[in-house]
C-alpha cells in the first residue's frame, strides 16, 4: 500500500459531489453565451502560435512560458451590485453561476496544466474531512484586463461588508483540485471538471478549486458577507480576460520540511523524539515538549513546516494516540502539516478517529471491524462485521453480528479476500475498504502493523479506536 488514504469518507463525498453535479448540469442556473467567439479565438491562436515551443493554446487560455503567463477567456456572469458572491471565477459548465463572478472558457484541468507549463508548481489540496489549509502550492496573482487594457487585481471584485474594504490582494495558492478516487468512472480527473462547482478560484477554502484561498476561510463563516464590488460591475456576457502570473511572495524562506521520530529510548527509558531537516539532525533522544517548542520556533521564521511523523516499532499504542491527539491539535492550529506517511505506515490521524464510529449505529456505513489481543507475545483476534436490519416500513435498524475468528495476520487477509469474493460472486455490494481496529494501548506499534500490512492494498483506510474510546 503506497500511502494511507485521506479518511473513510472522502470517497463517498467526491462521488456524490460529481453526481449531483451530473444531475443537475443541463437545468440549473444561467449559463455563458460566448463561447462560440471563444472557440473561433482558439482555432486563431493555434494558427498563430503552431511550433512554438513556449507557448501552450488550449481551448479558452494561451499559456506562456517565457512571459510565464496564463491568459484565459472569461465571460462575466452578470452579478449585480452587492449581488453575494462565493466564486471569483469557475468553468464555463459551472451550475453556479448565479454565485460566481467570472466563467472561464477553459476547463479547471486546462488552467492547471497551464500553470504547471509556466513554472508554477502546485501543492496539495485541502482535505475536506480535515482542518487543514492547503499545502505547499506556489503563489499565483490573477489579474483581469477589460477589452479597453484597464487591468485590476482579481481581488477588487469583492467588497466585504465586514471589514468595508475590497478583499485583500494575497494572490492565491495553487493547490491543485481534489482528483477522483480509484474505483470511479473518471478515477484520476480532477474533480473541478466533474463537480456542480467547476471551480478555479473561490472566496472560502473550497477542497475542489484549482487555486485556494491563502487563509482559512470557512464557507459558513464568510457566507453573506461577500459582494460585488460595485465600483466594479460587468454586464453579463462581455468577454474579458483573466492573466495568471507567479507570486505574490510573502517574502519568507520556504517552509521547512521535517522528520520526526517518537520512539521509546533505552538511554533514558522513555517516550523521546528525534527531529531532523534532510541530513541535518536538530536534536535526538528529546522531550516532546521541548521538540515543539522548535517546531513553534521553526514556523515562526519561515511557515508552517511540513513534518513526516513515524512511530517506533517498540511504542506502545497508548502513547501513539497521546501523540496523534497532540499533532491534531498542532495541525488545526496551523502550526504543522502532516504529510501523508511513506510506504506501509499509517496515516497519523488513524489513531485520533472519529469516536461516533465506535459502535455501528454511529457510523455512515459498516465495514468490518477487526479485535487484536496479544497472549505469549503473538497477536491474534477476530473479524466482526455488523449487517444492518431494518424494520418493515425501514424506519428502525438494528444489527447483527457475524464474527470470525482470525489466528493470525495472514488469516485476516484470507478472510478479508475470501469475503468479498463470496460478495461479488453473489452480486452484492462489496464492503468499504476500511478497517475499524480495536485494540489494547499496551501493544506495541510494530505489533499492530504487523498484522495489519498484508491486508493493507485492499483495506487502505484504518481506524485505530483504544481503551479509553468512549
Amino acid at each position: 500500500m503506497p500511502r494511507q488514504r485521506l479518511g473513510m469518507l472522502i470517497a463517498c463525498l467526491l462521488v456524490c459531489m460529481i453526481g449531483r453535479g451530473q444531475e443537475q448540469q443541463d437545468d440549473y442556473g444561467p449559463k455563458p453565451a460566448r463561447g462560440k467567439e471563444v472557440k473561433a479565438l482558439y482555432e486563431v491562436n493555434l494558427v498563430t502560435n503552431k511550433g512554438n515551443a513556449d507557448v501552450l493554446v488550449l481551448p479558452g487560455l494561451v499559456a506562456n512560458r517565457k512571459e510565464k503567463t496564463v491568459e484565459v477567456q472569461v465571460e462575466s456572469t452578470g452579478l449585480k451590485a452587492d449581488d453575494l458572491a462565493e466564486f471569483l471565477l469557475v468553468g464555463h459548465e459551472s451550475s453556479h453561476g448565479y454565485e460566481a463572478l467570472l466563467w472561464a472558457h477553459a476547463k479547471p484541468s486546462d488552467i492547471q496544466r497551464a500553470l504547471i507549463f509556466i513554472g508554477i508548481k502546485p501543492g496539495a489540496p485541502r482535505n475536506p474531512l480535515l482542518p487543514q489549509l492547503s499545502r505547499g502550492g506556489d503563489r499565483v496573482t490573477l489579474t483581469v484586463r477589460e477589452k479597453d487594457g484597464e487591468s485590476y487585481p482579481i481581488e477588487r471584485l469583492i467588497f466585504d461588508k465586514t471589514t468595508e474594504k475590497t478583499w485583500p490582494e494575497d494572490g492565491f495558492v495553487f493547490s491543485g483540485s481534489l482528483r477522483i478516487p480509484a474505483g470511479a468512472k473518471q478515477a484520476g480527473e480532477l474533480v473541478a471538471d466533474h463537480d456542480e462547482l467547476r471551480s478555479v478560484a473561490s472566496l472560502y477554502s473550497e477542497p475542489t478549486a484549482v487555486l485556494d484561498v491563502p487563509r482559512r476561510i470557512n464557507q459558513g463563516e464568510v457566507y453573506g458577507q461577500q459582494v460585488v464590488n460595485p465600483e466594479l460591475v460587468s454586464k453579463g456576457g462581455d468577454l474579458l480576460t483573466v492573466v495568471m502570473t507567479p507570486g505574490p511572495s510573502d517574502g519568507k524562506p520556504p517552509p521547512k520540511n521535517l522528520n520526526l521520530l517518537i520512539y521509546t529510548s533505552k538511554g533514558t527509558n522513555g517516550v523521546v523524539c528525534r527531529l531532523s531537516e534532510k541530513e541535518k539532525m536538530l536534536c535526538d533522544e528529546a522531550q516532546i515538549a521541548s521538540v515543539i517548542e522548535q517546531v513553534v520556533g521553526l514556523k515562526k521564521e519561515s511557515g508552517t513546516p511540513f513534518v513526516l511523523l513515524a512511530f517506533g516499532k517498540d511504542l506502545p499504542l497508548a502513547i501513539v494516540g497521546k501523540v496523534a491527539m497532540v499533532m491534531t491539535m498542532m495541525e488545526t492550529m496551523d502550526v504543522v502539516a502532516i504529510e501523508p506517511p511513506t510506504g506501509t505506515e499509517l496515516y497519523y490521524r488513524a489513531f485520533a478517529p472519529n469516536n461516533e464510529w465506535l459502535k455501528p449505529d454511529g457510523r455512515p456505513c459498516q465495514p468490518w471491524e477487526i479485535h487484536l489481543r496479544t497472549a505469549n507475545g503473538k497477536v491474534s483476534g477476530s473479524a466482526v462485521w455488523n449487517e444492518p436490519i431494518y424494520s418493515a416500513d425501514g424506519l428502525q435498524q438494528t444489527f447483527k453480528k457475524h464474527e470470525v475468528k482470525v489466528a493470525d495476520a495472514q488469516a485476516m487477509k484470507n478472510h478479508l479476500e475470501a469475503d468479498a469474493k463470496k460478495r461479488k460472486d453473489a452480486g452484492q455490494s462489496s464492503l468499504p475498504s476500511v478497517l475499524l481496529v480495536y485494540v489494547n494501548g499496551n501493544m506495541s506499534y510494530g505489533e499492530l502493523m504487523a498484522f495489519l500490512t498484508p491486508a493493507l492494498p485492499t483495506h487502505g483506510t484504518v481506524y485505530v479506536f483504544l481503551p479509553d474510546a468512549k
